[in-house]
Parts: C-alpha cells; structure tokens; sequence
C-alpha cells in the first residue's frame, strides 16, 4: 500500500512538471525597436463603448524585429490584427489593439499588452489609459 501511495505521488509531480514546463526562447541576435507612443489615453468613455488604436513598430537595426507573443494584460483588451509578425530594418509594422469597456471598470483604467520578442528586454510594454464612466 505504501509503495503503491508513492508511486502514485511521483507520477504527480512528474505529470505536473510537464504540464507546466516552458521553453525558454534565447535569441543569438537582438532587434532594436522605436515606438512613438508607448501609451495612448482614450479619454472618457462609457460602459461596452469600444476603444480601437493602431501602435507602430518601427524596426530600427539590421536584426530582423520578430514577434512572438502578443500578451494583453485582461480579456477587455484584444489584438485585432497585425500587419507584420516579422519586421526588417527600417520596415514598421502596426499592432491594432482593441479595448471594450465594462461594468467592472468604471474609473481610471490601465490596460496593457506586453509584446515578447527579440529585444534586448525580451518584453516590450503597450498600454491604453483612461476613464469609464457610468452611462
């Protein structure tokens, strides 16, 4: 019985740490990128009103800019399209993200969209602000 009651234990843990293994991804060469506005304030808006804005991403080394993962912050906040997943020198490419308002926001709100890619950082910051008002 005590053996049975460990083997079942260690097939746990091992189940698990499958489940949760991550690859790391290491780049050998990093892209340099400019984006005018990091932030866009929407300004006030009201409850389900819809919040739509384009960043650009201008790729400004010889390393091509690739993007990875498009990560936003809560389920109010989506990626609608992007012209280019893979940005070459001095090419720019535009990240359309797309805000819903809801009764849980009302206030001042912060939403972001975390891009990973081959920066330096791994982790480039997008975020919209502003205020949702009661209707």
């Amino acid at each position: 019985m005590n053996k049975k009651y460990w083997m079942i234990i260690l097939g746990v843990i091992i189940l698990a740490s499958l489940l949760t293994y991550k690859k790391e991804i290491r780049y050998d060469k990093y892209a340099y990128i400019k984006i005018e506005n990091k932030t866009f304030d929407f300004g006030t808006i009201n409850i389900n009103d819809t919040v739509n804005h384009i960043f650009y991403i201008k790729n400004i080394s010889k390393t091509p800019f690739l993007i990875n993962k498009l990560l936003p912050s809560c389920n109010c906040t989506t990626t609608t399209n992007i012209t280019k997943r893979i940005i070459k020198e001095n090419e720019t490419s535009g990240i359309e993200i797309q805000f819903i308002a809801s009764d849980k926001q009302v206030g001042k709100v912060r939403s972001a969209i975390l891009i990973e890619g081959n920066t330096v950082n791994g982790i480039v910051k997008l975020e919209l602000i502003g205020t949702v008002k009661n209707e």
